[in-house]
């Protein structure tokens, strides 16, 4: 989270899906939040501006322009995108680096410098989207944290406890010290994501001090002087007990002369840090996780970011228990609300397009009722009531949508399995728990396809790909586990995706792991399998004619497939 120079405009990392359904047994589990889209809000109103939709994974690090017109993010995909503020157009997205984003910085107008958490700096020349590796020395220790103090200095602390200051103009460390008390609770860890301190590291707005938060201690966090490497406290000095739980938020004022401190419980603590640390001022969320925390112009002014990034609703049995909003802007010294920022509401759970792209077909987000859009003349051709087991409005009650090639069905996935419903009434015409076959009662994941002719319909989940015929007589399903996609750190499970080839029964998919698989809808064997993109695949298209099949992934690359190949 992060304000314009002019602290005018909000930006920050969200989540804008809804809550997920209940549990089975009554009530709901907080989802970790997916941060990967960028919101823009007006601080003067609260009103919300726009998204800025781009990275893949969730964005660590943001920075507005000096002028504030253009916004740089970074993200744990390895890219930085450029964003045009007064528009929301992606002037360009930088990809290079090998470890995730940590920092960003503009040094000119066209040159953003960014540091990843491996410790290499890139400088980036906009114009022509080029850039310099400038690699600085890790010495064989792992960095629990690393940012830019200024657009040509970089600060970096190991979980040794080492303290490392680079000149980027020419690259030589000009500053290298060692903070005893921060090598008890740094050794072999790195500082979690969270806040804004994504890479473990909080840097003074004037470079003078640096932050970090204990691991040992999580509800402590350390300060130190950046020139001399003295730290002024190892632990507030002053009700070192008030974060009682993990702390997951710090700010720096932009005149250095305050630092927030925010907890897993809702608390936030302001500290005033000359001549010694000392709490001056408390603040709380009604118990709602603290995300982020930043200081706007004014010191006496705080943006508070709430971990859900919409409005809370947790449930026990359907009874709820705490709500507040995303984000507050909070006058710490009068103890007010100066304005509260929600996010817009969504109203499609899920959508897909028809074959021939002419038609898109929804499900509303408040009330179970599908609808299918002619997108050339823009008028409703279908819109019906249906009834979607434990249904519950603003919450991501259905999984994935398909239309039948006729027009008169639509298939819907939810946790408690597949159901098809006749558009012209919402009728209930089948759902997986009446085959006998199917060997798995609930799709806590799935992706829909139907066949050509309609008589197949094929749901992914993580591990394979099951082939149902909603329509048969003799009801059956085949399917088969042909092989589980490895497990990777730090990349999101997906389903299989896929797309029948007309007039036969194949069917191809994009894998988990990323690879194109071919199989055989009527007996679930594995027919061959090639290797393709390195994340998820998250979209797959047939050619109108056949020919080739297109594939999007995750990784952010598009990869056009020759379907004679793929079959041979």
């Amino acid at each position: 989270m992060t304000f314009s120079p002019d602290g005018l405009t909000l930006a920050a990392a969200v989540d804008p899906q809804p809550l997920p359904p209940p549990l089975p047994g009554g009530g709901t589990v907080t989802p970790r939040p997916d941060p990967r889209i960028i919101g823009l809000w007006d601080t003067r109103t609260g009103a919300f501006i726009r998204y800025l939709d781009g990275h893949r994974q969730d964005v660590n690090c943001l920075r507005f322009s000096p002028e504030g017109e253009l916004l740089a993010s970074g993200s744990v995909d390895q890219t930085v995108c450029i964003w045009e503020v007064s528009t929301g157009e992606m002037r360009t997205q930088l990809r290079g680096h090998e470890g995730v984003l940590a920092d960003v910085i503009f040094t000119a107008a066209n040159e953003v410098r960014t540091v990843a958490q491996d410790g290499t700096v890139r400088r980036w020349n906009l114009r022509v989207n080029s850039s310099q590796i400038l690699p600085l020395e890790v010495e064989g220790q792992q960095i629990s944290g690393i940012g830019f103090v200024n657009s040509r200095q970089v600060l970096m602390v190991t979980t040794k406890g080492e303290v490392s200051l680079w000149d980027l103009d020419p690259l030589r460390r000009i500053r290298h010290f060692t903070i005893p008390e921060m090598a008890e609770g740094l050794d072999g860890l790195t500082f979690p994501r969270g806040g804004n301190f994504t890479s473990g590291l909080l840097i003074s707005p004037d470079g003078n001090h640096f932050a970090l938060r204990s691991w040992v201690q999580s509800q402590e966090w350390i300060l130190a002087d950046s020139r001399t490497g003295k730290p002024l406290t190892a632990a507030p000095t002053t009700d070192a007990n008030e974060h009682g739980i993990a702390i997951t938020a710090l700010a720096f004022s932009r005149d250095g002369a305050y630092l927030a401190s925010g907890d897993a419980e809702g608390k936030i603590l302001i500290w005033q840090l000359q001549p010694e640390p000392r709490l001056v001022a408390r603040a709380a969320t009604r118990g709602a996780p603290v995300a982020s925390l930043d200081f706007v112009a004014a010191p006496d002014t705080l943006a508070i970011a709430l971990t859900e990034f919409r409005r809370l609703s947790y449930t026990i049995g359907g009874v709820p228990l705490k709500e507040a909003p995303p984000f507050r802007l909070f006058n710490w010294k009068e103890t007010k609300d100066i304005s509260r920022v929600e996010l817009p509401p969504r109203t499609v759970q899920r959508t897909c397009l028809s074959s021939d792209g002419r038609f898109a077909t929804y499900v509303e987000l408040a009330q179970p009722v599908v609808v299918v859009l002619d997108l050339i003349t823009r008028v409703e051709v279908a819109r019906c009531r249906v009834d979607i087991p434990n249904f519950r409005a603003n919450s991501l009650t259905v999984l994935d949508i398909a239309l039948h090639p006729s027009g008169k069905y639509v298939a819907l996935a939810t946790p408690q399995g597949i159901h098809v419903y006749q558009l012209s009434d919402g009728a209930l015409v089948w759902d997986s728990s009446q085959d006998p076959g199917d060997p798995r009662r609930t799709f806590s994941v799935c992706s829909l396809a139907w066949s050509f002719d309609g008589q197949r319909l094929a749901a992914g989940t993580f591990e394979t790909v099951y082939f149902y015929r909603p329509f048969a007589k003799e009801k059956s399903v085949v399917g088969q586990a042909f092989y589980r996609p490895p497990y990777r750190p730090g990349i999101v499970a997906a389903p299989f995706r896929g797309v029948f080839l007309p007039g036969t029964e194949v069917f191809l998919a994009g894998a988990p792991d990323g690879q194109i698989v071919v199989l055989d809808a009527a007996t679930g064997k594995l027919l061959s399998r090639r290797a393709g993109h390195s994340l998820p695949v998250s979209a797959i298209a047939l050619s109108r004619d056949r020919q080739h099949l297109a594939t999007g992934s995750e990784d952010c690359s598009i990869l056009i497939w020759d379907v004679a190949e793929l079959l041979r």
